[in-house]
């Protein structure tokens, strides 16, 4: 018995030095990708906004197609970045009391520009009163852009996407819903682990690192809040998330 504790209490020991590893592989190569990636998408923005002199025509797509793809891969670069912070502890919080419906207006908004977006029904829903909580507001703005952006990215065209804010049992609610592709019950737990999607064909279609649920996940657990997933298959998503409401 003592020497099969041995034996766990090791490759316990192995198996945490072996994710710290990946976690700082993961960053260095990040931030190593990350400088010449910003220079890419910088010189085609010039050359797309034709800055110093206009272009060919038959280079203006070419330009565009660098630009999204750069701009793309640069999203998907920082969704490592924040995930190895968050779970190698480095992630720095800065936690302020925050009217909440503030982030839901401001987050809605920018969600109007993403792609697909223009060809959905979207939808807001606010409450009257200040919704007050304590938490970082950058990750807060963080969390529910990724929610909106799944559910735009997920609901066909001319589909639906919803968010709203409410107050319940002295917490503050935001709920993202979408009439979108759905998922599985059964698959639910798979999509919060990194890097995964859960099915090939929505993998070639909408393409992504697997990281977004998992990291929206771990911020709002590292602001005290819950996350509640409800999906099912062809009939839409409906993501909650709740927080604490903030006495003075």
């Amino acid at each position: 018995m003592i020497i099969l504790m041995e034996h766990l209490e090791v490759a316990k020991d192995k198996a945490e030095v072996a994710s710290k590893v990946k976690s700082e592989f993961l960053a260095n190569m990040s931030h190593e990708l990350r400088t010449p990636l910003n220079a890419i998408i910088g010189f085609s923005e010039t050359m797309k906004e034709e800055i110093f002199g206009p272009i060919p025509d038959n280079y203006k797509e070419y330009t565009n197609i660098i630009f999204s793809s750069g701009k793309h891969l640069l999203t998907l670069i920082n969704e490592i970045l924040d995930i190895t912070k968050v779970e190698s502890g480095k992630f720095e919080m800065h936690k302020e009391p925050f009217d909440l419906r503030e982030v839901l207006s401001e987050t809605f908004d920018i969600s109007r520009g993403y792609q697909g977006a223009s060809l959905l029904n979207l939808k807001m829903e606010t409450i009257e009163n200040p919704v007050l909580i304590y938490a970082d507001k950058k990750m807060i703005a963080q969390i529910i852009l990724n929610l909106l952006s799944n559910a735009i990215k997920f609901t066909p065209e001319k589909g639906e996407v919803s968010a709203f804010i409410y107050v319940k049992d002295n917490k503050a609610h935001v709920c993202v819903k979408d009439t979108g592709v759905g998922v599985d019950e059964d698959k639910i737990g798979y999509i919060f682990q990194p890097f995964t999607q859960i099915e090939s064909s929505l993998t070639r279609k909408y393409q992504g690192t697997g990281l977004g649920l998992c990291l929206t996940l771990k911020l709002t657990e590292a602001n005290g809040g819950f996350l509640d997933f409800k999906s099912k298959k062809g009939k839409g998503t409906s993501v909650t998330i709740s927080f604490p409401i903030y006495e003075e």
